[in-house]
């Protein structure tokens, strides 16, 4: 399979937070994305989640996920153009 991915990053001013999106711009037959069960959270390997007790809660959003590593951290929110 051969295809092209367009990706776009974005800071937002004044916050802590990062944006990502990427753009299948061209494919050379149907792509399905598949996401891990638990997103990498790359602060805090999954050595040290495991060490210290790690609570992962993950919830349904509009075509994709919310997903938190501990009670009072930011959250990561993954998102998609169609929830097929």
């Amino acid at each position: 399979m051969v295809f092209i991915l367009k990706q776009e990053r974005l800071l937002v001013h004044y916050e802590e937070q990062h944006l990502a999106r990427f753009t299948v711009l061209e494919a050379s037959e149907p792509m399905k994305t598949t996401v891990p069960s638990v997103p990498c959270f790359p602060e805090y390997s999954s050595a040290y989640a495991c060490q210290h007790g790690s609570k992962y809660k993950g919830d349904f959003i509009e075509n994709g996920i919310e997903s938190r590593m501990y009670e009072g951290f930011p959250s990561l929110k993954m998102q998609f153009s169609t929830n097929s």
